[in-house]
């Protein structure tokens, strides 16, 4: 359990030991999976939620795809089972490393996320590597992501002392942006 021994000893003990395998983390309502090859982050994949760890979101962000493409290929499948990435790319809508750029960004965005749960239980499985993880062979090294991860679960936990609903709306004061 996460409470008992954080999922960050657990990623740097992985990563130490250069495992090859899937680590599953069940959070609330959400479930991660991270493939790792030889210690090192190949992809990630995160079920549950509102979808804002989906690889269309980081498409277009970086403005390689509409919103329009994501969801006509989204609700048209091909009959092939190919992942998302991989049609685009037949397509002609992106190139291999843009893929690779937005797996990447996903990847890292999954990863810090799980660190932020502090409720919820994971397990390794050895020797699991499916054939998109292969593919995929981001190979991101465990330690970048755990220094830059635990500085953003430093900051979270600073705004959520300041704020406490993120249902609530703010609004702009002059007098005090013009103190600035």
């Amino acid at each position: 359990a996460i409470e008992a021994l954080p999922i960050g000893e657990v990623f740097q003990m992985v990563a130490l030991q250069n495992l090859t395998g899937v680590m599953e983390i069940e959070g609330p309502r959400l479930t991660a999976r991270v493939f790792l090859s030889k210690g090192k982050i190949d992809l990630s994949r995160l079920d549950g939620g509102e979808g804002n760890f989906r690889l269309g979101n980081y498409l277009i962000q970086q403005d390689l795809a509409s919103p329009q493409e994501i969801d006509r290929l989204a609700e048209q499948p091909d009959g092939s089972g190919a992942p998302l990435g991989e049609r685009l790319i037949r397509l002609g809508l992106i190139g291999r490393e843009d893929l690779r750029r937005a797996l990447e960004r996903q990847a890292s965005d999954i990863f810090y996320e799980v660190l932020r749960w502090s409720h919820g239980v994971y397990r390794f499985r050895p020797q699991v590597q499916p054939a998109e993880a292969s593919t995929a062979a981001l190979a991101i090294p465990v330690s970048g992501l755990l220094m830059e991860g635990y500085r953003r679960v430093d900051e979270w936990r600073l705004i959520e002392r300041e704020i406490k609903s993120f249902d609530e709306v703010y609004q702009q004061n002059p007098a005090a942006i013009a103190d600035l």
